[in-house]
Protein backbone atom coordinates (compact mmCIF):
# COMPACT_ATOMS: atom_id res chain seq x y z
CA UNK A 1 0.00 0.00 0.00
CA UNK A 2 1.49 3.71 -0.94
CA UNK A 3 1.72 5.70 1.84
CA UNK A 4 1.01 9.49 1.84
CA UNK A 5 0.25 12.49 3.26
CA UNK A 6 -1.79 15.27 1.66
CA UNK A 7 1.37 17.44 0.85
CA UNK A 8 3.36 14.66 -0.74
CA UNK A 9 6.48 16.40 0.20
CA UNK A 10 6.75 15.23 3.74
CA UNK A 11 6.86 17.39 7.22
CA UNK A 12 7.75 18.17 10.42
CA UNK A 13 5.53 18.36 13.53
CA UNK A 14 6.64 19.82 16.98
CA UNK A 15 4.02 18.43 19.83
CA UNK A 16 3.15 21.77 22.17
CA UNK A 17 3.16 20.70 26.01
CA UNK A 18 4.07 17.07 25.13
CA UNK A 19 3.95 16.11 28.81
CA UNK A 20 -0.13 17.49 29.01
CA UNK A 21 -0.97 16.84 25.35
CA UNK A 22 0.13 12.79 25.76
CA UNK A 23 -0.04 10.18 28.76
CA UNK A 24 2.72 10.17 31.68
CA UNK A 25 3.83 7.04 30.51
CA UNK A 26 4.26 8.11 27.05
CA UNK A 27 5.10 11.84 25.40
CA UNK A 28 5.93 12.12 21.84
CA UNK A 29 8.12 15.41 21.57
CA UNK A 30 8.54 15.48 17.62
CA UNK A 31 8.19 13.82 14.54
CA UNK A 32 9.28 13.79 10.67
CA UNK A 33 8.09 12.20 7.89
CA UNK A 34 10.00 11.85 4.63
CA UNK A 35 12.01 14.86 5.64
CA UNK A 36 14.91 15.65 3.17
CA UNK A 37 18.80 16.58 4.31
CA UNK A 38 22.23 16.53 2.95
CA UNK A 39 25.71 16.62 4.67
CA UNK A 40 26.25 14.87 7.74
CA UNK A 41 24.82 15.10 11.89
CA UNK A 42 26.86 14.28 14.89
CA UNK A 43 24.91 14.77 18.07
CA UNK A 44 28.00 13.34 20.81
CA UNK A 45 25.43 14.02 23.46
CA UNK A 46 22.07 12.15 21.86
CA UNK A 47 18.95 13.40 22.86
CA UNK A 48 17.33 13.67 26.44
CA UNK A 49 14.16 11.04 24.45
CA UNK A 50 14.22 8.18 22.97
CA UNK A 51 14.94 8.39 18.70
CA UNK A 52 13.33 6.41 16.36
CA UNK A 53 15.06 6.84 12.52
CA UNK A 54 14.67 5.05 9.88
CA UNK A 55 16.42 6.46 6.25
CA UNK A 56 14.91 5.77 3.28
CA UNK A 57 18.13 6.26 0.95
CA UNK A 58 21.81 4.91 1.47
CA UNK A 59 23.21 6.60 4.49
CA UNK A 60 26.39 6.07 6.49
CA UNK A 61 25.61 5.65 10.84
CA UNK A 62 27.66 5.40 13.37
CA UNK A 63 30.38 5.59 10.60
CA UNK A 64 28.69 2.06 8.39
CA UNK A 65 27.50 2.36 5.80
CA UNK A 66 23.58 1.15 5.60
CA UNK A 67 21.75 0.74 2.57
CA UNK A 68 18.12 1.96 2.05
CA UNK A 69 15.50 1.56 4.67
CA UNK A 70 17.52 0.90 7.79
CA UNK A 71 16.28 1.81 11.12
CA UNK A 72 18.28 2.72 13.93
CA UNK A 73 16.87 3.44 17.65
CA UNK A 74 18.82 5.41 19.88
CA UNK A 75 18.60 5.32 23.65
CA UNK A 76 17.98 8.60 25.82
CA UNK A 77 21.87 10.22 25.75
CA UNK A 78 23.60 7.24 23.35
CA UNK A 79 25.93 9.51 20.63
CA UNK A 80 23.82 9.96 17.13
CA UNK A 81 26.11 10.41 13.92
CA UNK A 82 24.25 9.93 10.42
CA UNK A 83 24.13 11.02 7.26
CA UNK A 84 26.10 11.07 3.66
CA UNK A 85 28.08 13.57 1.87
CA UNK A 86 27.06 12.05 -1.53
CA UNK A 87 23.99 13.74 -1.37
CA UNK A 88 20.52 14.42 -0.35
CA UNK A 89 19.01 12.12 1.60
CA UNK A 90 15.06 10.97 3.37
CA UNK A 91 14.55 9.93 6.73
CA UNK A 92 11.29 9.48 9.06
CA UNK A 93 11.90 9.84 12.27
CA UNK A 94 10.20 10.85 15.74
CA UNK A 95 11.20 11.58 19.73
CA UNK A 96 9.76 10.08 22.54
CA UNK A 97 9.91 9.77 26.22
CA UNK A 98 8.62 8.40 29.43
CA UNK A 99 8.66 4.68 31.02
CA UNK A 100 6.29 3.26 28.17
CA UNK A 101 8.73 3.14 25.89
CA UNK A 102 11.43 1.43 27.23
CA UNK A 103 9.48 -1.33 28.62
CA UNK A 104 8.19 -1.95 24.86
CA UNK A 105 11.28 -2.25 23.86
CA UNK A 106 12.76 -4.24 26.51
CA UNK A 107 9.70 -6.66 26.02
CA UNK A 108 10.30 -6.92 22.40
CA UNK A 109 14.11 -6.99 22.84
CA UNK A 110 14.51 -4.95 19.86
CA UNK A 111 17.59 -3.91 19.74
CA UNK A 112 19.25 -0.08 20.17
CA UNK A 113 21.95 2.30 19.39
CA UNK A 114 22.96 0.08 15.85
CA UNK A 115 21.78 0.22 12.28
CA UNK A 116 19.07 -2.55 11.49
CA UNK A 117 17.55 -3.67 8.14
CA UNK A 118 14.03 -3.52 8.10
CA UNK A 119 12.10 -5.97 6.01
CA UNK A 120 8.92 -3.73 6.58
CA UNK A 121 9.83 -0.48 5.36
CA UNK A 122 6.54 1.54 5.91
CA UNK A 123 5.84 0.26 9.42
CA UNK A 124 7.49 3.09 10.83
CA UNK A 125 6.13 5.54 8.10
CA UNK A 126 2.38 4.06 8.77
CA UNK A 127 3.40 4.97 12.98
CA UNK A 128 4.72 7.97 12.58
CA UNK A 129 1.39 9.14 10.27
CA UNK A 130 -0.50 7.75 12.65
CA UNK A 131 1.05 9.49 15.53
CA UNK A 132 1.10 12.86 13.23
CA UNK A 133 -2.98 12.50 13.14
CA UNK A 134 -3.93 11.87 16.58
CA UNK A 135 -1.73 14.59 17.54
CA UNK A 136 -2.39 17.31 15.06
CA UNK A 137 -5.86 16.74 14.52
CA UNK A 138 -7.12 16.70 18.12
CA UNK A 139 -6.90 19.00 21.18
CA UNK A 140 -6.92 16.03 23.56
CA UNK A 141 -4.88 13.03 21.58
CA UNK A 142 -6.31 9.88 22.83
CA UNK A 143 -3.24 8.46 25.55
CA UNK A 144 -4.08 5.13 25.35
CA UNK A 145 -4.22 5.16 21.38
CA UNK A 146 -1.05 7.06 21.02
CA UNK A 147 1.18 4.05 23.07
CA UNK A 148 -1.27 1.40 21.21
CA UNK A 149 0.69 2.88 17.99
CA UNK A 150 3.62 2.64 19.70
CA UNK A 151 3.45 -0.95 20.81
CA UNK A 152 1.95 -1.66 17.66
CA UNK A 153 5.56 -0.61 15.54
CA UNK A 154 7.60 -1.60 17.50
CA UNK A 155 6.51 -5.17 17.67
CA UNK A 156 6.23 -5.51 14.03
CA UNK A 157 9.84 -3.82 14.02
CA UNK A 158 11.14 -6.13 16.02
CA UNK A 159 9.83 -9.13 13.69
CA UNK A 160 11.27 -7.62 11.04
CA UNK A 161 15.01 -7.16 12.27
CA UNK A 162 14.82 -10.83 14.28
CA UNK A 163 12.88 -12.58 11.47
CA UNK A 164 14.45 -16.22 13.66
CA UNK A 165 11.71 -15.48 16.06
CA UNK A 166 9.14 -15.79 13.85
CA UNK A 167 8.44 -18.91 11.05
CA UNK A 168 7.58 -17.06 8.17
CA UNK A 169 4.44 -19.29 6.18
CA UNK A 170 4.60 -19.60 2.59
CA UNK A 171 2.33 -17.52 0.35
CA UNK A 172 1.27 -20.47 -1.17
CA UNK A 173 0.20 -22.35 2.03
CA UNK A 174 -1.44 -18.57 3.60
CA UNK A 175 -3.09 -18.42 0.09
CA UNK A 176 -4.42 -22.00 0.70
CA UNK A 177 -5.89 -21.15 3.98
CA UNK A 178 -7.31 -18.29 2.41
CA UNK A 179 -8.91 -20.70 0.03
CA UNK A 180 -10.85 -22.87 2.24
CA UNK A 181 -11.72 -20.34 4.66
CA UNK A 182 -13.74 -18.31 1.33
CA UNK A 183 -14.72 -22.21 0.59
CA UNK A 184 -14.81 -24.39 3.47
CA UNK A 185 -19.16 -24.98 2.90
CA UNK A 186 -18.50 -26.52 -0.20
CA UNK A 187 -16.44 -30.28 -1.34
CA UNK A 188 -12.64 -29.42 -0.52
CA UNK A 189 -10.50 -32.65 -1.15
CA UNK A 190 -6.70 -33.20 0.19
CA UNK A 191 -5.62 -33.49 -3.51
CA UNK A 192 -7.33 -30.59 -4.64
CA UNK A 193 -6.26 -28.56 -1.87
CA UNK A 194 -2.89 -30.37 -2.49
CA UNK A 195 -2.11 -29.43 -6.07
CA UNK A 196 -2.28 -25.63 -5.33
CA UNK A 197 1.02 -25.72 -3.15
CA UNK A 198 2.08 -28.03 -5.45
CA UNK A 199 2.31 -31.11 -3.17
CA UNK A 200 0.75 -34.68 -2.52
CA UNK A 201 -2.12 -35.32 -0.40
CA UNK A 202 -0.44 -37.07 2.37
CA UNK A 203 2.52 -34.04 2.13
CA UNK A 204 0.11 -31.34 1.67
CA UNK A 205 -1.77 -32.45 5.41
CA UNK A 206 1.55 -32.91 6.93
CA UNK A 207 2.70 -29.74 6.22
CA UNK A 208 -0.49 -27.52 6.88
CA UNK A 209 -0.84 -29.11 10.35
CA UNK A 210 2.49 -27.99 11.51
CA UNK A 211 2.32 -24.56 9.51
CA UNK A 212 -0.90 -23.84 11.13
CA UNK A 213 -1.23 -26.81 14.12
CA UNK A 214 -4.97 -27.88 12.63
CA UNK A 215 -5.48 -30.28 9.32
CA UNK A 216 -7.08 -28.88 6.44
CA UNK A 217 -9.94 -31.33 6.85
CA UNK A 218 -10.46 -29.91 10.76
CA UNK A 219 -10.04 -26.44 9.80
CA UNK A 220 -12.76 -26.75 7.14
CA UNK A 221 -15.06 -28.81 9.41
CA UNK A 222 -14.04 -25.88 12.35
CA UNK A 223 -15.61 -23.06 10.07
CA UNK A 224 -18.76 -24.90 9.07
CA UNK A 225 -19.63 -25.25 12.52
CA UNK A 226 -18.82 -22.30 14.13
CA UNK A 227 -20.73 -20.59 10.83
CA UNK A 228 -23.58 -23.33 11.92
CA UNK A 229 -23.74 -21.64 15.22
CA UNK A 230 -24.31 -18.27 14.31
CA UNK A 231 -27.17 -18.86 11.50
CA UNK A 232 -28.69 -20.81 14.41
CA UNK A 233 -29.24 -17.28 16.00
CA UNK A 234 -31.80 -16.72 12.79
CA UNK A 235 -34.93 -18.28 14.36
CA UNK A 236 -36.61 -18.02 10.84
CA UNK A 237 -33.52 -20.88 9.61
CA UNK A 238 -35.04 -24.66 9.71
CA UNK A 239 -31.92 -26.90 11.45
CA UNK A 240 -32.26 -28.54 8.25
CA UNK A 241 -31.76 -25.61 5.95
CA UNK A 242 -28.88 -24.53 8.02
CA UNK A 243 -27.13 -27.64 7.88
CA UNK A 244 -27.17 -27.33 4.25
CA UNK A 245 -26.05 -23.54 4.11
CA UNK A 246 -22.68 -25.42 5.74
CA UNK A 247 -22.31 -27.74 3.01
CA UNK A 248 -23.56 -30.95 5.16
CA UNK A 249 -26.03 -32.23 3.31
CA UNK A 250 -27.15 -35.18 6.13
CA UNK A 251 -29.00 -33.95 9.08
CA UNK A 252 -27.99 -36.71 11.13
CA UNK A 253 -24.59 -36.41 10.46
CA UNK A 254 -24.91 -32.78 11.24
CA UNK A 255 -26.43 -32.47 14.44
CA UNK A 256 -23.68 -35.41 15.53
CA UNK A 257 -20.69 -33.19 14.06
CA UNK A 258 -22.32 -30.44 16.08
CA UNK A 259 -23.04 -31.67 19.15
CA UNK A 260 -19.28 -32.98 19.08
CA UNK A 261 -17.82 -29.69 18.91
CA UNK A 262 -20.23 -27.24 20.66
CA UNK A 263 -20.87 -29.52 23.15
CA UNK A 264 -24.74 -30.17 22.48
CA UNK A 265 -27.25 -30.63 19.69
CA UNK A 266 -28.04 -27.79 17.42
CA UNK A 267 -31.68 -27.63 18.73
CA UNK A 268 -30.54 -27.49 22.51
CA UNK A 269 -27.74 -24.70 21.20
CA UNK A 270 -29.97 -22.66 19.81
CA UNK A 271 -32.71 -22.99 22.61
CA UNK A 272 -29.73 -22.41 24.94
CA UNK A 273 -29.19 -19.09 23.09
CA UNK A 274 -32.99 -17.85 22.68
CA UNK A 275 -33.25 -18.24 26.85
CA UNK A 276 -30.52 -16.45 27.49
CA UNK A 277 -31.69 -13.57 25.25
CA UNK A 278 -35.46 -13.77 26.50
CA UNK A 279 -33.92 -13.56 30.65
CA UNK A 280 -31.97 -10.32 29.30
CA UNK A 281 -34.17 -9.13 27.53
CA UNK A 282 -36.70 -9.39 30.96
CA UNK A 283 -34.11 -8.20 33.08
CA UNK A 284 -33.48 -5.03 30.95
CA UNK A 285 -37.18 -4.22 30.28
Amino acid sequence: MELSNPSDQGFRHHVLQPAVRSAARLAITNLAWRMRRSGSSDYPMGHATWSFLQFHDPVEIDGRPCPPETLVVYRPGSAMRFGSTAGDWCHTWFHAGGPAVGGLLAGARLPCDRPLPLGDGQAMERCVLDLHAELSVHADPDAELLEAVLTQLVRRLARCVVPARTRPIPVAFVECRAFIEAHYHQRLTLAGLGRRVGLSPTHFASRFRRLFGVSPVALAMRLRLTEAAQLLLDANLAVGTVATRVGIDDPCRFSKLFRTHHGVGPQAWRSAQFGAASVRSRRDS
